[in-house]
């Protein structure tokens, strides 16, 4: 067994027992040691999860998946980052991809990529809805503003409307 893979068994184990950090210590060691193992950098990322150190995460499964297009570990965990980003329009196809790929494949996580992509949507759909409300809220303040202009605007020109009158029957 190559001192990389060994790294990469002694992250699994510190992962195993909740030392994150440590975890992602042997998983750098191992990349350092090999950085062309997409599944160091996906290890890594998990971590980097549970740390909700997202950038990270978006680093270690982008590294993944120029070293191997079709990890489903890069995807979904890369999807699920960027959704928490609020980069859905880049989020829901990584997650969606994780998803194809699983036809090819039996993953124990597929339940989970399941319920990141309901989740990924269910957020997308709730930023929209906020974002429109919002914009509703901000009408409401506005048109009271510009109807007052308007009737301001209109009084302004009465008074002017009744001279010409004047002048015009004078």
């Amino acid at each position: 067994m190559s001192q990389a893979e060994s790294l990469k068994l002694r992250g699994n184990e510190y992962f195993a027992r909740g030392k994150i950090d440590a975890a992602i210590d042997a998983y750098s060691e191992a990349i350092c040691l090999s950085p062309r193992n997409a599944v160091y950098h996906t290890n890594r990322a998990l971590c980097f999860q549970k740390k909700k150190a997202w950038t990270q995460v978006v680093d270690d499964c982008s590294k993944a998946l120029k070293l191997d297009e079709t990890s489903i570990k890069a995807h979904y965990l890369l999807g699920a980052a960027l959704v928490e980003q609020h980069r859905y329009d880049m989020g829901i196809p990584s997650l969606q991809k994780a998803l194809e790929l699983c036809r090819d494949r039996t993953v124990s996580y597929k339940d989970d990529i399941r319920r990141a992509m309901l989740s990924a949507r269910k957020k997308e759909w709730h930023a929209g809805s906020c974002a429109s409300l919002a914009m509703l809220q901000r009408g409401g303040e506005v048109v009271p503003a510009l109807l007052e202009a308007h009737y301001a605007a209109l009084a302004a020109q009465q008074p002017a409307s009744a001279e010409l009158q004047q002048e015009a029957s004078g």
